[in-house]
């Protein structure tokens, strides 16, 4: 797989838009970061059909109005989303919720780690990786 260049994070947190965007800056300069803010309007804009999917796709798990579980399940009814990975991003790490997710067709689930430097390398990694031969991995 290519090195992914449009990437979607769903995130209801601001701030939290703004350090994945100056990570993945960190990371690769050559990037389009779509970002959306409440999980309706990505989903609308992700029905879309003129809307081509992005090469990856960040939800976080704790929002209001369609969490981040929820989003997931809808977004992979949506044709054309089947293989696109798609990364639980959350502060919330319990087993129960990794695993719920993994159910539901997370590729993988990532915890917001505590600093911008260790979301950098993490990002790094997750976007060298090829999605198409790795099994779901969970952190």
């Amino acid at each position: 797989m290519k090195t992914p260049n449009r990437i979607l994070l769903i995130d209801d947190d601001e701030d939290d838009g703004y350090i994945f965007d100056a990570a993945l800056n960190d990371v690769s300069g050559r990037h389009e970061l779509l970002y959306y803010r409440d999980s309706e309007q990505a989903i609308s804009r992700l029905s879309d059909k003129a809307f081509p999917p992005p090469d990856m796709l960040f939800i976080d798990w704790n929002m209001p109005k369609i969490d981040g579980n929820q989003c997931l399940q809808i977004i992979r009814k949506i044709p054309g989303y089947d293989k696109v990975p798609i990364i639980i991003y959350s502060t919330s790490t319990h087993q129960q919720l990794q695993t719920e997710a993994q159910k539901h067709g997370a590729s993988y689930f990532l915890a917001k780690p505590p600093s911008i430097q260790e979301l950098t390398e993490k990002l790094g990694v997750l976007l060298d990786r090829d999605w198409q031969s790795a099994s779901d991995v969970q952190e």
